[in-house]
């Protein structure tokens, strides 16, 4: 234990209660209310002082908080039973020789032990105490201040327990429609019939069908010619409800070797796929519709000089048909378009939060592009996790990806570097709002969805949450940018996916900066084509791995917003 001890000084500002913590070597007798004894030797508690005196710097300078840290609390009332949301604030001062390193990592370990489910106090004078005795301990020697700031908060302002769904307050009949849309739109460019979407969701196939035909006088599906199938109609230009120019195959007509694509875009989402195809000009789509098996849909138009195609894959994840749907669409994409040198995964994903790094915490409707970690890899999927018999040690059991052509990552490089050098030039902006300009006449918004329902929920332990607040820009660092850029690794894999503090966990260990929907069968087939140019860039629409029901709010605008970054590097390569 230090030698140092640790005070206390209690003030108040308007109904905000602040508890100033000091790590001291000298105590002013004069000030002292209460001196712990026996397992809380060290702490002392000073008299309540005023505002000015209390908040002052030992120095007499005024300094900003180096970092600081908020969640809020449920209290429950013991009389009553109700929960009063409280917000509690940690304010962070450092040591002169803490590095920027050392002021993440202690703010972080410092909190994250303070919140543990199985010693968190459920009342003040323990939490307090414990706060003390944390600041105490030789593992915070670089820990000079931390003030505690306890707010209560209005009730009517905070209706959500943390990590609960917000409830879904329409009526049946909305509901009903939104999932048939969904479910047609997931399966876009495979077709489903009736009895399918029945089955599906539960309810009679005449209920199903009266949907669809209101639906389809909405413009937003349409009926197959054999009367039997449906799919959701792409419907572009707001003024006259006229679908892009579609041309529906049996098999992809020859293209002569001007008009093949060297750029592939390969989406997961029918959302995802409007937003790429809102930057290109002069594009056409081709389609084959069916009911299983071999539906494709291709886009080809134009990115700047590069001439380019999309594709939607009807199905990604785990199960076996997924993987082999997966594998064959993109074989069967590659196998097309011979002349494809480069290829783009591109769309939603889940952020990795880190509670107290702002310059690495990727918020909602931010752009992660894949770029290589200390090894090298752009993409880490775990397998499946494996624990040694005698040390009981978990060890991941992975596939990683790593692009032989580095060309896009080099452009990606030079982009950073001109932005650097030049902080007004955002091109991805511009992009952007051309986007949105375009998207206008869909059913969802591509606009940015409002700051509030970008919460953010730290777990602790299996079943407990709390709602933490983002971290806030260092002193004296001001960032106006819509949207950031981050850079790093992709990661995926079920076994490190399906929990918060295996996720966590994973992407600290190997630097991962987003977690998609398991794109390894699509890398494994674009590497078996022999396509060595590859990249992801995602949007973030939430702080998993980009498939909750919360992340559907943010997914048109964040996949737009990646593929407006995605438009900026291929604008930025050589045209061969």
């Amino acid at each position: 234990m230090s030698a140092e001890k640790v005070s206390l000084t209690p003030s108040k500002r308007g109904n905000t209660t602040v508890l100033r913590l000091d790590r001291i070597s000298q105590v002013d007798s004069n000030a002292v209310y209460h001196e712990g004894q026996g397992v809380n030797n060290g702490l002392i508690i000073n008299e309540q002082r005023s505002n000015a005196a209390a908040l002052a710097p030992p120095t007499g300078e005024s300094e900003p908080a180096q970092l600081q840290l908020e969640f809020k609390c449920w209290l429950i009332n013991s009389v009553t039973g109700d929960k009063v949301p409280e917000s509690r604030q940690l304010k962070f001062w450092f040591k002169d020789e803490a590095s920027y390193l050392n002021k993440v990592s202690l703010s972080y370990d410092f909190f994250s032990e303070l919140v543990q489910p199985d010693k968190f106090p459920r009342d003040y004078l323990n939490f307090v105490k414990n706060c003390m005795k944390q600041l105490q301990s030789d593992r915070f020697s670089l820990l000079q201040r931390i003030d505690v700031e306890l707010t209560p908060l209005d009730s009517t302002q905070e209706q959500i327990i943390p990590g609960l769904e917000e409830a879904d307050m329409r009526s049946r009949d909305e509901q009903l429609r939104d999932q048939v849309l969904f479910l047609l739109e997931s399966a876009y460019p495979n077709i489903l019939e009736i009895d399918d979407l029945a089955k599906i969701m539960g309810i009679s196939e005449a209920e199903v069908l009266s949907i669809l035909e209101e639906l389809a006088n909405r413009g937003l599906v349409k009926r197959m010619e054999d009367q039997r199938g449906w799919t959701r109609r792409v419907q572009m230009d707001e003024t006259t409800a006229e679908e892009e120019p579609t041309i529906v195959i049996e098999q992809m007509p020859t293209l002569t070797k001007k008009q093949e694509p060297s750029i592939a875009v390969i989406t997961s989402n029918y959302y995802e796929k409007l937003a790429v195809d809102a930057m290109m000009d002069n594009k056409t789509t081709y389609v084959k519709f069916q009911a299983v098996g071999d539906a494709h849909v291709y886009t080809i138009g134009y990115i700047g000089d590069h001439r380019v195609v999309t594709t939607k894959l009807p199905q990604i994840g785990r199960t076996r048909g997924a993987q082999i749907s997966a594998g064959n669409n993109t074989t069967r994409l590659l196998g097309t378009f011979q002349q494809i040198e480069h290829v783009f995964m591109v769309g939603g994903a889940g952020g990795v939060p880190h509670y107290t790094d702002y310059y690495k915490h990727a918020r909602l409707g931010d752009v992660v592009m894949s770029t290589p970690n200390d090894k090298g890899h752009i993409y880490v999927f775990c397998d499946k996790l494996v624990e040694d018999r005698k040390t009981k040690e978990i060890s991941y059991q992975l596939k990683t990806y790593v692009p032989k052509d580095p060309c896009i990552q080099d452009r990606v490089s030079e982009i950073r570097d001109y932005c650097y050098a030049n902080p007004n030039a955002k091109p991805w902006l511009e992009f952007l709002r051309e986007g949105q300009e375009a998207l206008k006449g869909q059913e969802v918004s591509f606009a940015r969805p409002p700051p509030d329902s970008d919460k953010l929920f730290m777990h602790l332990g299996e079943h407990d949450v709390i709602e933490v607040a983002h971290p806030q820009p260092p002193q004296g660092v001001h960032n106006d940018s819509e949207i950031n850029l981050h850079f790093g690794p992709v990661g995926s894999g079920r076994s490190v996916i399906k929990g918060a503090t295996a996720r966590q966990e994973f992407a600290y260990k190997h630097g991962i900066q987003a977690f998609d929907k398991e794109f390894d069968q699509v890398l494994d087939s674009i590497i078996g084509n022999v396509k060595y140019s590859f990249a992801i860039i995602r949007g973030i629409i939430d702080y998993a791995d980009g498939s909750s029901n919360s992340g559907k709010k943010w997914l048109p605008y964040s996949a737009l917003a990646a593929a407006a970054y995605m438009k900026t590097v291929i604008r930025s390569m050589p045209n061969a």
